[in-house]
């Protein structure tokens, strides 16, 4: 399953990037600074992409250009504002997070079933 990374912060990136190599050692991790660098990426999504993207909206949730829409994503907030129930193909993580947090919310949108998820 090959991870997309949408984070603006250069040390934060980093961070996540560690994180994920270290608990998912053998998937691909492509790292991008905007959601706009989604929109004609080379990377298309496939079923077992996962988006982790990081967002600075205070009031919703930024918008995915398609096919991007329909993968499981994790999103990075700042305000527990946007911490809304999440679609059976989303996970929210809030700032500030740890590696066990992060991995914790990918893995959410990886392997729980639609039914155990509240």
């Amino acid at each position: 399953m090959p991870f997309i990374v949408v984070e603006g912060d250069p040390f934060v990136r980093a961070d996540i990037s560690e994180a994920l190599a270290e608990e998912f050692p053998s998937e691909d991790v492509v790292m991008l600074e905007s959601v706009e660098e989604l929109d004609g990426h080379r990377t298309r999504p496939s079923a077992d992409t996962v988006l982790i993207v990081s967002t600075n909206e205070q009031e919703t949730l930024p918008a995915l250009p398609d096919p991007f829409d329909k993968s499981r994503t994790v999103f990075i907030v700042d305000h527990s504002d946007l911490l809304i129930p999440a679609p059976d193909n989303q996970a929210y993580l809030q700032r500030p997070f740890s590696s066990a947090t992060l991995i914790a919310a990918v893995r959410t949108v990886l392997f729980d079933p639609p039914e155990g998820r509240s």
